[in-house]
């Protein structure tokens, strides 16, 4: 073999080790700024102090009694479940925070009673799952439709007497508990 051949042959096996020294590697941590931005924002949104509105507590509590509706009419699709279930541990959530940031024990302990009904209303949803999974479609027996709206009727409450930055944390909070349950 030639000395040009043997140094073209080294070269290549440089070149062949080289690359496969770079495909070993790990990939670059690639940053993405839309994510950075959402996450600015969605925190600045959480620091809110301004108090909700009726517009707001409208908007926010209208997929709970529509879930309710849906229920007793027969037609709750799986999202609805899924929203129900996000609803519910808002209002946990929330009841938890106002608890939390209480200036007093008797805010403290208006509070405390929704502690119960969002767990009732927890149990009731936990049963109409089980049932869908083994009929095929949501149903709800009366009881369970009273204690989802009592829920409800708490987290609606909550919702007034909240500022934007604990709901949209507990909003928050919420769906990624659920979402992660799925």
């Amino acid at each position: 073999m030639s000395l040009s051949a043997q140094l073209q042959s080294q070269r290549q096996a440089k070149r062949e080790e080289k690359q496969r020294r770079l495909q070993e590697r790990k990939p670059r941590m690639v940053l993405d700024t839309r994510v950075g931005a959402m996450v600015f924002s969605t925190t600045i949104f959480r620091a809110n102090v301004q108090p909700t509105s009726e517009e707001d507590v409208a908007l926010l509590a209208a997929p709970a009694y529509a879930a309710i509706d849906a229920l007793k009419l027969g037609r709750m699709d799986d999202e609805q479940f899924i929203r129900a279930n996000e609803m519910n541990i808002t209002g946990f959530a929330l009841g938890k925070r106002i608890h939390q940031f209480a200036a007093n024990e008797d805010t403290k302990a208006m509070i405390r009673p929704s502690q119960e009904a969002f767990e009732h209303a927890a149990e009731a949803l936990a049963e109409i799952g089980t049932r869908k999974n083994k009929l095929g479609h949501y149903t709800a027996k009366a009881g369970e439709l009273e204690l989802l709206g009592a829920a409800y009727e708490w987290l609606e409450q909550l919702i007034r007497v909240s500022d934007k930055g604990h709901v949209a944390t507990a909003i928050r909070e919420a769906k990624v508990l659920v979402r992660s349950k799925l």
